[in-house]
């Protein structure tokens, strides 16, 4: 089913990050410019630890059944493509849930001043929130989802 693969490919690509990090070959695949960031996320064992945990929460809420079904199709979406070396396509799925198609995050307030005219105040609107803005737990997952999008970018490259 959808989401045993989507547990699947966590559960591979976090295993070939543990692995070359311990053979040394993710040493020799990030010195082909790599930010100092990205090499700080992907060269250490503290960020494969915190993105296990991370991963954590979506994979019980696999095991009993418990995904939403929008956000798996989006998680399926992701995983399917970096597993077929799509990661520019993957890369749209992750905006696509959490942007998704909002024109506007936040709600602002704003107007124009005119000389012997007033005042013409607008009031802007924010979109509503979808289940990655409204769920911190969701937000986590998906945020270590992309994490595992981009190492597997990075040990399984196009």
């Amino acid at each position: 089913t959808t989401s045993h693969f989507v547990e699947s490919f966590i559960r591979f690509v976090l295993g070939l990050w543990r692995r070359s990090l311990a053979d040394g070959t993710l040493l020799t695949k990030a010195d082909k410019g790599l930010s100092d960031t990205m090499r700080a996320v992907y060269l250490s064992e503290g960020p494969l630890k915190e993105t296990e945990e991370m991963l954590a929460p979506l994979i019980q809420q696999i095991a009993m059944g418990e995904v939403d079904a929008e956000i798996l199709s989006h998680l399926d979406a992701m995983c399917t493509k970096s597993a077929e070396k799509e990661y520019k396509e993957a890369l749209n799925s992750y905006v696509n849930l959490t942007v998704g198609k909002k024109k506007w995050n936040n709600a602002v307030f704003f107007g124009e001043a005119k000389h012997n005219k007033g005042f013409n105040a607008r009031r802007v609107k924010r979109d509503e929130a979808n289940k990655f803005d409204s769920d911190e737990t969701v937000q986590k997952y998906v945020q270590g989802l992309r994490r595992i999008m981009n190492c597997a970018q990075l040990l399984l490259p196009n």
